[in-house]
């Protein structure tokens, strides 16, 4: 679940408020996956905001707009919506897992003043909700 987090933490984007400038080379820590590097670009601004994420030779694009879309994360099928406020990108995330059931995630991510790349994460599975976890990545 966490490489999960990690990856929604970096597919994030934005509404009509300009969104962070997340742009960047990072190294993130989880307990699943240890150490991992992670690469984040960014180009346009506002809702036609658009961040490219790479991490372990995956790639995710996610286009800024507050509008659903279907994207592959960690190999699942996964509908997102995204969409800036204030300092932050907030993400709402639903995948429909055959062995888990209907998984929601709401995360909001921003970059610390120290550099941190900062993500905010609760999860509900099958109705379950779960403690909400902290995602933190050093910006190199």
């Amino acid at each position: 679940m966490k490489k999960l987090i990690a990856l929604l933490t970096i597919a994030i984007s934005t509404s009509v408020m300009a969104c962070p400038k997340l742009a960047g080379q990072y190294q993130c820590y989880d307990d699943e996956t240890g150490y991992y590097d992670m690469s984040i670009s960014q180009k346009g601004s506002g809702t036609n905001t658009v961040y490219t994420t790479t991490e372990n030779n995956d790639v995710t694009v996610v286009m800024a707009d507050n509008k659903w879309r279907t994207v592959q994360l960690g190999g699942k099928k996964t509908d997102i919506k995204s969409y800036c406020k204030g300092s932050y990108l907030h993400m709402d995330a639903l995948i429909n897992d055959p062995n888990m059931g209907a998984v929601k995630m709401f995360s909001k991510t921003t970059l610390t003043a120290s550099g941190q790349l900062a993500t905010d994460a609760s999860i509900e599975i099958a109705g379950h909700n779960y403690p909400a976890q902290t995602t933190s990545c050093t910006k190199l």
